[in-house]
């Protein structure tokens, strides 16, 4: 216990022999230490002290506080000249771009609207050209009908009058020979007449075949009959 005493005593001493001994030989060793002046506007900032065996610096003039206020002040409205200068410019800017942009986009609307409406005239005169096509077709399918019906009508008659004709042949073969045999009976009963009463065949002075001998009187509008009896 008395040893660790002893212990604390000697390195408090040693301690406070420390402190002395610096406190009595620091001139010496470093020079000491006195603060320095603010630095006036615009010149580099210092550390707040600095050795006193350093040189003298010259100190700068001092600037009245008035004018430095105005310099800052023309300098800020400089600053927001250049600002507003450049804001300014953007903004032309951005009108232009804007106003290019309405423009594309109001020609691109009538564009589209074109477009629009000749898709729509194109559908209708493609609806009209279908309508069209329906009704020909429609008329062509009428005019087929039609001329198979005429064919057929064509086919009945021609059917027809062949099968007429076929039928009618022996009525007119009939008929021919019907007048045939009238005919030459019509003639031989006249002949047998013409012998009867003793009338010959003979042929005018006129030069024209007859029989009875027949001539015209002229003017009088009446017939003569020149009847010509065989000799005795």
């Amino acid at each position: 216990m008395m040893a660790q005493d002893m212990t604390k005593t000697i390195l408090v001493l040693v301690l406070l022999g420390a402190c002395l001994a610096v406190a009595v030989f620091r001139p010496q060793i470093l020079p000491p230490l006195t603060p320095t002046p603010a630095s006036p506007e615009g010149a580099p900032p210092s550390s707040g002290f600095q050795a006193q065996d350093s040189p003298a610096q010259p100190e700068p003039t001092p600037v009245p506080e008035g004018i430095a206020q105005e310099e800052e002040l023309a300098q800020r409205e400089e600053a927001l000249n250049k600002r507003e200068a450049a804001l300014n410019q953007r903004e032309k800017e951005l009108d232009e771009r804007e106003a290019a942009l309405r423009q594309r986009e109001e020609e691109v609307a009538r564009r589209e609207a074109a477009v629009a409406q000749r898709e729509k005239e194109l559908d209708q005169r493609e609806a009209a050209l279908a309508e069209r096509e329906r009704a020909l077709g429609r008329q062509e399918a009428t005019l087929a009908e039609e001329r198979a019906e005429l064919e057929r009508l064509w086919r009945w008659i021609l059917a027809v009058a062949v099968v007429t004709g076929m039928l009618a042949l022996p009525s007119l073969f009939a008929l021919f020979l019907l007048w045939k045999v009238s005919r030459e009976t019509a003639e031989a009963a006249r002949t047998a007449q013409v012998a009867r009463e003793g009338i010959s065949w003979r042929t005018v002075p006129t030069g024209r075949p007859t029989s009875m001998a027949v001539a015209v009187a002229g003017g009088n509008g009446r017939s003569q009959r020149e009847e010509v009896r065989p000799r005795g």
